[in-house]
């Protein structure tokens, strides 16, 4: 598919996502889904849960925080991004859970 189609097309797909079209998040979810999660295995350093969990966090708040783009390049890094975030969050939850179980278990 040639650069300018594929461009329309993100271009597309993008404003539908942002204004809540099912069948775009669908879209979306066939597309992007594998290679969200592979870029998250890495983020997760080969740690599949944690990956997954990432992963769904990344959906959820693409879901509600998509807006349109008119290149596939931008809208990647914007993925990248929402989704490096979803991982960090995750893990900062994950460090402030694990250090109120051991003031628990000191207490």
């Amino acid at each position: 598919m040639p650069a300018h189609e594929r461009a329309a097309g993100i271009a597309a797909l993008t404003r539908r996502l942002a204004a809540g079209d099912e069948a775009a998040f669908r879209e979306f979810h066939a597309r992007y889904f594998d290679r969200l999660y592979q870029f998250l295995l890495v983020v997760a350093r080969g740690r599949e849960h944690e990956a997954r969990e990432a992963l769904q966090e990344t959906l959820l708040r693409v879901a509600r925080h998509a807006r349109a783009f008119d290149e596939e390049e931008g809208f990647w890094c914007w993925l990248k991004t929402v989704a490096r975030n979803a991982a960090r969050d995750a893990g900062r939850k994950r460090t402030r859970y694990a250090a109120l179980l051991q003031n628990f278990s000191a207490s």
